[in-house]
């Protein structure tokens, strides 16, 4: 959570705007989304997008300073999603949630969200690793 913190009072440092972090494991998002994202943003003091594994997929603050609600949300545990919209209305944060999506932790995980984002990268990417014979994917 510090690293995050800091990453988002880096950012915001740089042209003063609201900050909108994305977990690089959701590549099925599109510019629409992330327009959408950024739009809620300006509206609002916090913007968050659960995942559907508890977690969450992108996390927009307008100050920096909401961002230190992360040094005290445990991260990458099913729970982690929920303590940080909590954490952030503590904070009074007013926050806009945006669509719950997937992410990819797993092999089942990149085949539904390779579903999902047919014709990408990503999805060509699942296709070859499925017929190179990959089943599984991490540690």
């Amino acid at each position: 959570g510090e690293r995050l913190a800091a990453a988002h009072a880096d950012a915001h440092a740089r042209d003063g705007g609201p900050v909108f972090q994305v977990g690089m494991d959701t590549p099925q998002l599109t510019p629409a989304v992330l327009h959408e994202a950024l739009a809620a943003a300006r509206r609002h003091d916090a913007v968050l997008g659960h995942a559907a594994d508890g977690g969450w997929w992108g996390l927009a603050v307008a100050r920096p300073a909401l961002a230190r609600v992360l040094v005290d949300v445990p991260m990458s545990t099913d729970e982690t999603g929920a303590l940080t919209q909590q954490a952030l209305t503590a904070a009074g944060a007013r926050v806009h949630l945006l669509p719950e999506r997937a992410d990819v932790d797993t092999w089942a995980d990149a085949q539904a969200v390779a579903q999902l984002a047919p014709g990408t990268a990503f999805a060509a990417a699942v296709a070859s690793a499925a017929r190179a014979g990959v089943r599984r994917v991490g540690p």
